[in-house]
């Protein structure tokens, strides 16, 4: 069994509360989908208890379009507009990674601060992970005209946003109607209840998003319930050729 768990943006207590009903289930595997960072409450102790959980459990953690922000603005490579992460959760980050309070005017000083473990974790984390029958990804596949090693080779875009039709790509891979390699592939990036904006429709945006193709074979699901909006924070459990979820509500969740 594999279970894979969906955006997580620095939620914390949904985190730990989704980890122990994983430990339950002992699967052989536990694959992170990406954006780890950004935008929720602690971040930091998201990470601690993610690579904690990693030393005694089989993990593969990937990269997403937020981490990638982050070592864009870490390193100084200005591969985006000037201080463009810290619009998009970036303070957050670097306020709960130093434990000082960021604002546009002193994050450039404070951003120095964060330990050298959170940004080895940044720069340790995977493009996909494929097995026999998934590939597992942050966004998406851009372009199935390509192979899964050469997504982004004459892309031009990938010279800016690296890796961009592995952890950015939405439209163009979400309105998909065929499997690619004859396989699902496993994503997160687009919370659910934002689909339809991308040409999909969905009602249920608690629970894992299922694509099907013409002869009901599951194209991709996806795994981002949106737990930093309000939703939940959820995983799903591949076994065979059978799949189960479960999914934890947002500490901010205000529906009755």
């Amino acid at each position: 069994m594999i279970a894979a768990i969906g955006d997580i943006h620095g939620c914390f207590c949904e985190l730990r509360e989704l980890l122990q009903y994983i430990k339950s289930k002992n699967p052989e595997l536990t694959v992170f989908i990406g954006d780890y960072i950004d935008r929720g409450p602690d971040v930091k102790s998201v990470i601690d208890l993610i690579i904690k959980y990693s030393e005694t459990n089989k993990t593969v953690f990937l990269y997403g379009n937020h981490e990638d922000m982050a070592i864009d603005a870490i390193y100084g490579q200005e591969r985006y507009k000037k201080d463009h992460w810290f619009t998009q959760g970036g303070l957050e980050t670097v306020s709960s990674l130093t434990g000082k309070k960021c604002t546009t005017e002193n994050v450039h000083d404070y951003i120095k601060l964060i330990p050298e473990k959170y940004i080895n974790f940044l720069n340790s984390l995977e493009k996909y992970y494929e097995t026999e029958k998934y590939i597992f990804i942050h966004a998406g596949i851009g372009d199935y005209s390509k192979s899964l090693e050469n997504q982004n080779q004459d892309l031009e875009i990938s010279k800016k946003k690296k890796f961009y039709n592995y952890i950015w790509v939405r439209e163009d891979f979400l309105t998909k109607n065929e499997k690619y390699m004859n396989k699902c592939i496993i994503t997160g990036h687009t919370p659910i209840e934002a689909m339809p904006y991308f040409g999909v429709h969905t009602e249920d945006f608690y629970t894992p998003f299922v694509k099907y193709d013409k002869n009901s074979e599951p194209v991709y699901i996806n795994t981002d319930t949106g737990c930093i909006y309000g939703k939940a924070l959820s995983c799903v459990f591949l076994e065979d050729n059978s799949f189960e979820f479960y999914s934890v509500k947002s500490t901010k969740n205000t529906d009755k």
